[in-house]
């Protein structure tokens, strides 16, 4: 009844993005690896700095997965692209894009992706000559065992400013919620149950709510 949400995987704080990387030409391409942490994938979050629709009609992110035992950090770019299959493909019109900010490049969920490495890449393969477009990345390394690739070539001292969201139904969201909340409350809060109560009491007040401005408008 309550549909499907999203949430953030853990660990993404994003408070070092400070270096700026620019997609100079049509072959400008960004590779960053990370590692799914819940099943459902379906969404990808990278801060764009600066952005121009005119000089760049679309900005395109394809999401591979690599079928390799060792980490990116630990395997050659090259062995990197021999066992990456595409798994999604996502392009975005450059007037639908926002400066300094995160844009969120969404697609269908993949509901096994828990625990499995991916490299996703941003491109703009119609960029107009003189045109630029500045992603963020972090000033320092910031995940472990992963790679940052611009043009094939490592990054060893920085990441790509990037956010991975996860598909789940809004009724277990709802009780990872409460849970969490209860876990850090005094009693009576540190109970689950509470917050059912609470969220019951508020859908019958806003029901009476509105059944009462029915009445007034009615008369």
């Amino acid at each position: 009844m309550l549909g499907d949400a999203v949430f953030i995987g853990s660990g993404q704080k994003q408070n070092d993005i400070n270096s700026e990387f620019g997609i100079w030409t049509p072959g400008t391409i960004f590779e960053q690896s990370f590692r799914a942490s819940h099943n459902k994938l379906s969404c990808i979050d990278v801060w764009i700095d600066s952005y121009r629709p005119w000089d760049s009609p679309y900005l395109e992110l394809r999401l591979l997965e690599i079928h390799t035992d060792r980490a990116p950090d630990e395997t050659s770019y090259a062995e990197i692209q021999q066992n990456a299959k595409e798994v999604r493909t996502k392009r975005i019109n450059g007037w639908l894009l926002s400066p300094h900010m995160f844009n969120s490049f969404s697609f269908k969920a993949i509901p096994d992706s828990s625990g499995k490495q991916y490299l996703f890449s941003i491109q703009s393969p119609e960029l107009h000559y003189g045109g630029t477009s500045i992603l963020r990345g972090s000033y320092r390394k910031r995940l472990e065992g992963e790679s940052f690739f611009v043009n094939g070539r490592l990054q060893e001292k920085h990441d790509l400013a990037f956010r991975v969201f996860y598909q789940d139904s809004r009724a277990a969201l709802l009780q990872k919620a409460f849970q969490s909340l209860s876990l850090q409350k005094p009693f009576p809060f540190s109970e689950p149950v509470i917050y059912y109560v609470l969220l019951l009491v508020y859908l019958f007040l806003l029901a009476l709510l509105l059944w009462r401005l029915g009445r007034l408008l009615s008369v």
